[in-house]
Parts: structure tokens; C-alpha cells; sequence
């Protein structure tokens, strides 16, 4: 895996962990 693979993965990981949560994008 590649350093940009795993940047997209930790992203779509954090985005997914904000709308679990109930926050939405741009408030942290």
C-alpha cells in the first residue's frame, strides 16, 4: 500500500467515524 492509499483510507475511516458520531463534515 502506498502512502497515498492509506492517506484516501485514513479519510474515508475519519469522514465514516464524523457521521457515526451524528457530527457533520466541517465542525472539526
Amino acid at each position: 500500500m502506498t502512502i497515498f492509499v492509506v492517506s484516501i483510507f485514513i479519510v474515508g475511516a475519519v469522514v465514516a467515524a464524523i457521521y457515526l458520531i451524528g457530527f457533520t463534515p466541517g465542525e472539526v
